[in-house]
């Protein structure tokens, strides 16, 4: 793929970060990219390499979103401080299959 070449131009980088968005603003869409964000780890805690370079790729993702850049910085970050804070799991337990099944549906979890 030539995404060199693509980012050196500012409309078709523009257009790929539409064609990523409008992908994945839909329902269906949104739970492919929770599915590849849960996937690829990148809400784990844990540092191997194996999952940075998971972690490193579902990052890419945001990055042709034009999600993951400084310009959103602030929204971001209130976005950030509006969800709910959940307490880490223990490396043992299991997850929750309600709380699992909320997630898929799009539902904020514990409610």
């Amino acid at each position: 793929m030539m995404w060199g070449r693509a980012a050196a131009n500012a409309k078709t980088l523009r257009e790929i970060q539409t064609d990523y968005a409008r992908t994945f603003d839909t329902p269906h869409g949104r739970r492919v990219l929770q599915d590849i964000l849960l996937m690829w780890g990148f809400f784990g805690s844990k540092a191997d390499g194996s999952v940075i370079e998971h972690r490193d790729a579902a990052i890419w993702i945001l990055d042709r979103m034009g999600v993951n850049h400084i310009d959103n910085l602030q929204e971001m970050t209130d976005a950030l401080l509006r969800i709910r804070r959940v307490a880490p799991q223990d490396e043992t337990s299991e997850r929750d299959e309600d709380e699992e099944d909320a997630v898929w549906e799009g539902k904020p979890v514990g409610s």
